[in-house]
C-alpha cells in the first residue's frame, strides 16, 4: 500500500492540480501507518512549485500543511478501532 501510495504521490505531483496532489496526501497519510515520506512530498510540492511570496508569506505552505496534518492523522489513527 506503501508503494502504491508513493508512485501515486509521484504522478499527481507531477501532473495533475495541486489540490487533487493534496487530497491523495491526505488519504495516504490516513491509510498508511506512519506514513513519514508524505512530510518529504509536501517539501518536493514547494520546491517544484512554491513561490518566493509563497501562500500569505509562507514559502513553504506544503511542508508545513503536510506536517500538521501528519500530526493530526496520527492522533486520529490511535483512537480509532478500525485501524487496531
Amino acid at each position: 500500500m506503501r508503494i502504491a501510495f508513493n508512485i501515486a504521490l509521484l504522478v499527481s505531483v507531477l501532473f495533475l492540480p495541486w489540490w487533487l496532489f493534496a487530497i491523495v496526501l491526505v488519504a495516504a497519510f490516513f491509510v498508511v501507518g506512519r506514513f513519514f515520506e508524505g512530510v518529504l512530498w509536501g517539501l518536493v510540492a514547494d520546491v517544484l512549485y512554491g513561490s518566493y511570496w509563497g501562500f500569505y508569506g509562507w514559502t513553504h505552505a506544503f511542508l508545513v500543511g503536510s506536517v500538521i496534518v501528519f500530526a493530526v492523522a496520527s492522533v486520529v489513527r490511535d483512537r480509532l478501532a478500525w485501524q487496531r
